[in-house]
């Protein structure tokens, strides 16, 4: 079972609770921003900055939900991936999602 946190404070507190590593929530992330869980419902840059601030938190892995990529294009869906996997990591984050 792997938990899914929708902020920085369930990160910290699932992680307290011993859980060895974190997956990220679109729907959960979504609805704590008063947002509907819907595609485009949550921009890519926001997303990112999700992924990263939870990633950042803690000291177990995080599965990101980066649900369909966030490319018109199999291009731009790789270079949206890559930034993906680089807010996985700490350190600075480009977060910008070109279409």
């Amino acid at each position: 079972m792997i938990p899914n946190p929708w902020d920085v404070g369930s990160a910290r507190y699932l992680e307290q609770l011993g859980f060895p590593a974190l997956a990220t929530t679109s729907a959960g992330f979504a609805f704590s921003q008063g947002l509907p869980d819907s595609e485009g419902a949550l921009t890519c840059e926001r997303n990112l900055a999700y992924i990263s601030d939870i990633a950042e938190a803690v000291d177990v892995p995080v599965n990101a939900d980066f649900a369909s990529g966030y490319g018109a294009s199999p291009k731009d869906v790789a270079d949206n991936v890559t930034r993906c996997i680089a807010a996985g990591r700490r350190g600075p984050v480009d977060r910008r999602c070109d279409r």
